[in-house]
């Protein structure tokens, strides 16, 4: 859920608009089709089964029963400095 936030700056007719983000990337409801990898998590469809073929698992782990993914219960934040590093980067492979 996105709340937006306005400020208005005293004197001024700039308006400032800033997010505060409240996300759910896994619900409870996909824990049964979620499996665990090094560096991400893979959702498997439910139709056909698929999410019980060991060639789409490979080597990931199932998650636990009821397990979320969402912004209160991550624990892996980056730092100011990772974060521009991290965009300083990933702005390479937008460039022409």
């Amino acid at each position: 859920m996105k709340i937006k936030k306005f400020t208005m700056l005293s004197n001024s007719n700039i308006l400032i608009t800033s997010e505060k983000i409240q996300e759910e990337m896994i619900s409870e409801k996909d824990a049964d089709y979620t499996y665990e990898y090094e560096d991400y998590f893979k959702i498997l469809p439910q139709i056909n089964e698929w999410h019980l073929e060991p060639e789409r698992i490979e080597d990931g782990l199932k998650v636990r029963p009821g397990f979320d993914y969402s912004s209160p219960n991550n624990n892996i934040w980056m730092q100011v400095e990772e974060l521009r590093h991290w965009i300083k980067n990933i702005s390479k492979n937008f460039e022409k």
